[in-house]
């Protein structure tokens, strides 16, 4: 009896071993290829099992169970697409679904890129995107103080753009402020059900990190309203050439225009005014328009960034060319001609421009 009940206990434990075993270590066969899992926000554990058996995928419910009291997989299910290879044992699966390493897709975002730029290419990496969410998600006020940006009036003020006939006349909207400028370059990694301002925040800490130390060494970033400037200025001298070398040399056209009083006549700061919907014909007519981003009818800085500077244009502003150029033009190979004059400038103009 005793023989027959050590017989029994040692058959049972056998089969526990083996079931461990399967379980946990051996490679599940229902797994014979690469396969994405895609779980929904809200998806419980239960429904996690019903998702893996639709895609072929079986797990003993019993043994999942059991795993699931005893690693909390129950608590631990998070939305995303999760990469499952055929090496894995069923244990292995549940754990790789509840690791929270899901797949990550990348958004590049170039320097001179705007918040259209980066919507564009958010949509292009997600699906899911929702553009009218992030243009939205960009004019956050919790968003816009933690980036310390200046209000309307304080910009409008030194802009002298409040004592403008034109302000008053066409009633220019003044809910202009975004986060436009400090949504810094780089590529950042994203899962598929991440919560945009998530994002957002992670770049506004990549800002935080790299680019404002380097403004910061600039008297007029004492006070938010100076620092803003600062970085505007740094958006248009990354619009007007993405060519680190010549950025330092159309830095000084733009300082030591503002210390002549003279308008900055930049085309870019034009554009931005158009867009959403510039069709990229930029007409004389665009350029006698007011709009308090238009360089050519406003007599100072445009109310703020035309796009996301790159730290080389950021390093730019703080350190221009020693020069005394108050012009330049394109010369047709993305280079620029620089001139101390209008009558140099023109014939620049003729040269590079009008030439047939």
């Amino acid at each position: 009896m005793k023989k027959l009940s050590l017989l029994l206990f040692l058959l049972f434990s056998l089969s526990i071993s083996y079931l461990i075993y399967d379980f946990s270590i051996s490679p599940n066969a229902s797994l014979q290829k690469e396969s994405i899992i895609d779980l929904n926000p809200g998806t419980s554990f239960a429904s996690m099992l019903k998702i893996l058996k639709a895609n072929g995928i079986e797990i003993p419910e019993t043994e999942a169970k059991i795993s699931a009291k005893i690693f909390h997989f129950d608590r631990k299910v998070k939305a995303g697409e999760y990469l499952l290879t055929p090496n894995l044992s069923s244990l292995g699966i549940l754990k790789a679904l509840t690791s929270n390493k899901g797949l990550q897709h990348p958004l590049l975002i170039k320097e001179g890129h705007s918040k259209w730029d980066i919507a564009d290419s958010w949509s292009q990496a997600s699906k899911s995107f929702d553009r009218t969410q992030f243009l939205k998600l960009i004019q956050n006020p919790e968003l816009l103080s933690k980036a310390k940006i200046p209000s309307e009036n304080e910009i409008l003020a030194f802009d002298h753009l409040l004592a403008l006939d034109h302000l008053k006349d066409q009633k220019v909207s003044s809910n202009f402020r975004s986060l436009e400028g400090y949504l810094f370059p780089e590529t950042y990694n994203f899962q598929k059900y991440d919560s945009p301002k998530v994002i957002v925040e992670e770049m506004l800490a990549q800002f935080e990190r790299r680019a404002r130390p380097i403004l910061n060494q600039h008297p007029w970033a004492q006070s938010p309203l100076g620092f803003y400037r600062l970085l505007t200025l740094a958006s248009i001298v990354e619009k007007e050439t993405g060519k680190s070398d010549e950025q330092p040399f159309v830095a000084s056209v733009f300082w030591n225009r503002l210390n002549k009083k003279m308008r900055l006549q930049s085309d870019p700061t034009t554009i931005y005014g158009l867009m959403p919907n510039f069709d990229g014909n930029l007409k004389k007519i665009h350029l006698q328009t007011f709009s308090i981003y238009n360089t050519y009818t406003i007599p100072e800085l445009p109310v703020g960034p035309i796009c996301n500077p790159g730290e080389k244009a950021l390093r730019a502003v703080l350190h221009p060319a020693a020069s005394e150029y108050l012009y330049f033009v394109g010369r047709g190979d993305g280079t620029h001609e620089f001139a101390k004059d209008y009558a140099t400038h023109n014939r620049n103009v003729q040269k590079f421009q009008l030439k047939k």
